[in-house]
Parts: structure tokens; C-alpha cells; sequence
């Protein structure tokens, strides 16, 4: 049980649909316009930049407060050091699958990048905001926020091998650029194709991504 109730409320607080509240809040379901999308992106094109920054930060917060209880948890309780840690690290990893699985979407949702910086904040906050100015610099230059949270995923996986010495964690920042690249497949397609929708186009511009 002190591994269960932990995994289970991080999941859950991933599963939080943040854009999607913040859009119907709006007057928007934002799964029926633009890219069809939960995330910050699509929240951007819909209501504008400062309701997908607050869409962004709410996804990060879910993400950083799963994993602050999965620690809180194993520091509280009679866990040894390395349980404690994978513990910490399986919350991060439950938080990003609610998100892209979410249960009050009948496991569907997002593309998890914001929770997932969330929870690498917690976990090495200099890693995830050298990924957050990656991805930034990206999308400024290019205005595919796919592309941003490609390279940025990307950082992530090589920045923990490096720099992280305990393996739970490692292991935790290289799948936050696998699941990337797995709700990321559409855009791969038509970023190759040339059809991806950029960040600065407003509205319906975007192709609907139905495997949502």
C-alpha cells in the first residue's frame, strides 16, 4: 500500500485535463477545434497566448505535485533510500501517462510535455530548464511547438544519462523523450510532409489530430 495509493493519485492528477477546463471555462471544448488537442498548443491557437501559458503552467503543477507526494511518501515511510527513489520516479512516469491516457477522457488526452517538465523539475530543476529554453529557442525560431517539444524530450533523455547518477531517474528522463515521440507521431507525419500547423496560426488552421 505504500507504493499503490502514491502511484494511484499521481496518476489521477495527471489525468487532470487542465486545457480542457480552462477552454470550457472559455466557452471553447478545445477537442472539437483546432488540432483537436488538450495541451497548451492548441489552447494558444484557441484563447490565446495567455490562457496556454496558464494551460501550461497547470499541467506542469499536476506533473511537479505527483511526484512531491510519491517523495513525500517514500521519505515518510520506512522505504529504504533506493525504493524511496524509484517510488519518486514511477510517480513522475504515472503522472505523464495520465496525462496522455487520461482517465476523464476515457484514456485519452495530451501530449504530456508540460507534465513532464513539471515532474523533471522536481526532480533536477537545472535539466528541465535547460529543456524548457530549448524549447523555447526552438519555437520562436521555427513556430512548430511540435519541434520544440521534440528536441526539448530529446535534452531531457541525453541531459539525465549525463548528468544524473541514480539510475531510476535516468531511466525516467529517457522515457519522457519516448513517450514525446510516441504522441508526437502525427506531427512527425506531417511536419515531413509539410502540413504541420504552426503555433502562430489561430482557429481551426490546424489539421485534427483524430487519434486524440
Amino acid at each position: 500500500m505504500n507504493w499503490v495509493l502514491p502511484l494511484i493519485a499521481a496518476y489521477l492528477l495527471g489525468s487532470i485535463p487542465v486545457g480542457l477546463l480552462i477552454g470550457l471555462a472559455k466557452g471553447v471544448d478545445v477537442r472539437k477545434h483546432g488540432s483537436g488537442n488538450i495541451g497548451a498548443a492548441n489552447v494558444v491557437r484557441l484563447l490565446g497566448l495567455k490562457w496556454g501559458a496558464v494551460s501550461m503552467l497547470g499541467d506542469a503543477l499536476k506533473g511537479a505535485l505527483a511526484v512531491l507526494v510519491c517523495r513525500l511518501v517514500g521519505d515518510s515511510t520506512d522505504l529504504a533510500p533506493p525504493s524511496a527513489i524509484v517510488l519518486t520516479a514511477l510517480g513522475a512516469a504515472f503522472a505523464i501517462v495520465g496525462h496522455n491516457w487520461s482517465v476523464f477522457l476515457m484514456f485519452r488526452g495530451g501530449k504530456g510535455i508540460a507534465t513532464s517538465l513539471g515532474t523533471c523539475f522536481v526532480i533536477e530543476w537545472r535539466i528541465a530548464l535547460t529543456c524548457f529554453v530549448i524549447w523555447v529557442i526552438v519555437v520562436a525560431i521555427t513556430r512548430y511547438a511540435s519541434i520544440g517539444s521534440l528536441l526539448g524530450t530529446a535534452a531531457a533523455g541525453v541531459l539525465g544519462v549525463v548528468f544524473l547518477d541514480e539510475r531510476p531517474y535516468q531511466l525516467l528522463f529517457v522515457l519522457v523523450p519516448v513517450f514525446g515521440v510516441i504522441r508526437h507521431h502525427a506531427n512527425i507525419r506531417r511536419l515531413i510532409a509539410g502540413t504541420e500547423a504552426k503555433l502562430s496560426q489561430r482557429g481551426d488552421s490546424g489539421e485534427r489530430e483524430s487519434a486524440e
